[in-house]
């Protein structure tokens, strides 16, 4: 759990603070979509990337939440989104052994 934050504790908020956090994601998607076009020198409307990359950070944050909503807040959702980004950087670990 994650120490005086979300999960420490009141099992009774968990879909309280879900529906915030889906709400911040997504408005955070179309945030991290500008400005990773702006970082990449790119048009947002042109380019797919920026876009692209949001989505797939805000599929690895939304997993992670969702796992973390499963187990009713037991786990740290720091780590959980730590490792969700992770398999994204890796390849989803496809390339490990029984996969």
């Amino acid at each position: 759990m994650i120490a005086g934050g979300v999960g420490s504790g009141n099992a009774s908020l968990l879909p309280l603070q879900q529906a915030g956090t889906r709400i911040v994601v997504v408005s955070h998607r179309r945030s991290l979509g500008a400005a990773l076009a702006e970082r990449l020198g790119v048009n947002v409307y042109t380019d797919l990337r920026p876009m692209l990359i949001a989505g797939a950070a805000n599929v690895a944050m939304r997993s992670a939440l969702t796992r973390w909503s499963a187990g009713q807040g037991r786990e740290d959702l720091r780590e959980l989104t730590s490792e969700a980004f992770r398999l994204l950087e890796s390849g989803f670990g496809l390339e490990e052994p029984g996969l």
